[in-house]
């Protein structure tokens, strides 16, 4: 582990550092299920241009997280990714051909716009 993260063949599984700006390392390509679920010490996140998936759940509950930063190369966000993080006041995500970004939650493009959750529920799990 380095750095507070648990990558293992380019998946982050797990952030257990104390950092308040995190910058995920340039080396991960998938951030896995509940990554940084409950991590309440994190107020910004930056998700590399290696990136293409966000699994579910993965910043969900981040009782501190105001910002995050998705590249455009990030083709897939799970829904309820961002659940629970309710200060989340700033999201960036410019030129994604996939999602876009209104009235700071995240919508995948298409038919039929799915919003991906920042609602309060229940933790599952």
């Amino acid at each position: 582990m380095e750095n507070g993260f648990d990558i293992r063949d380019r998946v982050l599984y797990k952030y257990k550092g104390t950092d308040k700006q995190v910058v995920i390392p340039d080396s991960v390509v998938t951030i896995y299920e509940k990554a940084f679920r409950f991590c309440n010490t994190v107020e910004s996140i930056e998700v590399p241009d290696s990136v293409n998936m966000i699994m579910w759940g993965a910043f969900s509950f981040c009782d501190n997280l105001e910002r995050l930063v998705i590249p455009a190369s990030v083709n897939f966000i799970s829904v309820s990714a961002i659940q629970g993080s309710t200060k989340l006041k700033t999201i960036v995500l410019n030129d994604s051909e996939y999602y876009y970004v209104k009235d700071n939650k995240i919508y995948s493009k298409g038919k039929e716009p799915v919003v991906i959750s920042t609602e309060i529920a229940p933790p599952q799990g």
